[in-house]
């Protein structure tokens, strides 16, 4: 997947002074937050993941999504880069928040949040992402592996700051069904 370039506004506080500096970063970012060290004063730079975040709206990334070849799997392990990330259109709106089955999200293992979302006054909140497995045909969890992310709740939308899953086979999954409804008037 190739790396979007994507502006970023951050915010940097002094810990000791409470001193406030914002500035302007153009180019791929790597890491979201940083400590800066600056004579005798510590700084801490983040970014605001509800205004900086990248889109996550891909059709086969839908929990509703099943996959029917094993060889069109995808892996959030080889094509996600670490950042914040919003679920938006044939995705869904949101990370789904149940167990979804494997061979959905256009991967083996879909991950889902396991916990509630969090309010806006909650701010950034740290969730545990589980993923459906399976050993043989006699043993299946809808938490055989997991890992944590950060969640925020932007008053219209959530972001996520998403890490690279444990192992390949797993994949974040957006809470839409497989298909469009249609509405009828009889």
């Amino acid at each position: 997947m190739p790396r979007r370039k994507t502006s970023f506004l951050f915010t940097l506080k002094s810990l000791s002074n409470r001193q406030q500096f914002y500035f302007y970063f153009k180019g791929t970012l790597r890491n979201t937050v940083l400590l800066l060290l600056q004579s005798t004063d510590v700084f801490l730079l983040t970014v605001d993941g509800c205004k900086n975040y990248t889109v996550l709206s891909e059709a086969d990334r839908a929990q509703g999504q099943i996959v029917t070849n094993d060889s069109n799997y995808r892996c959030d392990r080889d094509d996600l880069v670490p950042g914040w990330y919003r679920f938006q259109e044939d995705a869904g709106y949101q990370m789904a928040d149940r167990c979804v089955p494997m061979n959905h999200c256009g991967t083996e293992q879909p991950g889902w949040l396991s916990g509630s979302h969090p309010t806006v006054a909650e701010g950034v909140v740290t969730r545990k992402v589980c993923y459906e497995g399976r050993i043989f045909d006699w043993y299946s969890s809808c938490c055989f592996y997991s890992n944590n992310i950060r969640v925020r709740n932007c008053g219209a939308f959530f972001v996520y700051e998403l890490q690279k899953p444990p192992i390949c086979s797993l994949r974040y999954c957006g809470n839409a069904s497989s298909g469009k409804l249609l509405c009828f008037l009889l």
